[in-house]
């Protein structure tokens, strides 16, 4: 009396926090077939008898195990809908059954992670197709949405079980036997030299550099300063030969040799810095720069340091290497 009708997923009925993931393109969402036994009885087929009843047909049968199966898939209980929609099917052969079947085991498999439940998921999934196939119209829609997501989940666990497999030695080493009593040599540990003196040698340099320049330039401005003094001491001079003040005095005369001989100690005062202080500010410069390689090479690793010597000569002392 039951035929085996066209699938068709109802977008009526929905399982709140159950249905699946639509697979790609899919908008229709995962869930069981609510039809199929109601909608297949003949017209003049009862009611499901009440309990008192002694005996009932296998079409009454078939759906109060469909309804059975219906409400334990709605709370959770996967198991008791697994048994009631494949004693539904077994009574009525409704291909729909088989997608609830399916779905029922796929929906276990996410309670219980047991990989059987996945296969029997797509397996009956996969009968389900290739009933419907039979069948020039039957819509094969629904039956390839739940075989997609099954297989996407078959995807996921195929991933997280996938161990690197683990590396075996070479067989002279696994045949080779481990002598305890070998004493392993302790690696060589290379000398990295003194930070400390790196750094010291570098303030050093910089602080010779710094005075190097700054006595350098000290002996240019006193020079300087020295050449505009003797250009006033040699204009003061032909003022005092223009006024006559070597033939006679006056206070004009008098005004002039001042002038000329504060010209003369300015001069004699420009040239003493010159020669002492700027000349002093380059000596300690370039010790400063000399001392400053020594500590910075003393610093290095032996093995990278420079060759430097100091060699006395007629002119002083004279450093000579290579950094």
């Amino acid at each position: 009396m039951f035929a085996s009708p066209t699938l068709v997923l109802p977008t009526f009925l929905v399982v709140a926090g159950l249905a699946a993931q639509p697979a790609p393109g899919d908008s229709e969402p995962v869930t069981p077939i609510d039809r199929g036994l109601s909608s297949d009885l003949p017209a003049d087929v009862p009611a499901p008898p009440e309990p008192a009843e002694p005996e009932q047909t296998p079409e009454q049968r078939a759906q109060a195990q469909f309804e059975t199966g219906k409400q334990a898939f709605l709370v959770g209980d996967f198991d008791r809908a697994i048994v009631a929609f494949e004693e539904a099917y077994n009574l009525s052969q409704v291909s729909d059954l088989l997608y609830n079947i399916s779905l029922s085991y796929l929906r276990r498999y996410e309670v219980s992670h047991q990989r059987s439940d996945l296969d029997r998921a797509r397996v009956v999934a996969q009968n389900l197709r290739d009933e419907l196939s039979q069948d020039p119209e039957a819509d094969l829609s629904g039956a390839d949405q739940l075989l997609a997501e099954i297989s996407r989940k078959m995807d996921e666990v195929e991933a997280a079980n996938k161990v690197e497999p683990p590396q075996q030695p070479p067989p002279e080493q696994a045949q080779t036997p481990v002598d305890d009593t070998t004493v392993c040599p302790e690696p060589e540990v290379l000398p990295t030299g003194d930070r400390k003196r790196r750094v010291g040698g570098s303030v050093t340099m910089g602080l010779g550099g710094g005075l190097l320049a700054g006595g350098a330039a000290s002996v240019a401005y006193f020079a300087l300063k020295g050449r505009e003094f003797k250009s006033t001491l040699v204009d003061l001079q032909n003022q005092h030969d223009a006024d006559g003040c070597a033939t006679s005095s006056s206070a004009r005369c008098e005004a002039i040799d001042a002038s000329i001989e504060t010209t003369i100690a300015n001069g004699r005062q420009a040239n003493i810095l010159a020669g002492t202080l700027g000349a002093g500010l380059m000596t300690l410069g370039a010790a400063g720069l000399v001392t400053g390689a020594i500590l910075y090479d003393r610093g290095k690793p032996p093995t990278t340091r420079a060759k430097l010597r100091l060699s006395p000569t007629v002119r002083g002392v004279v450093l000579t290497g290579r950094f």
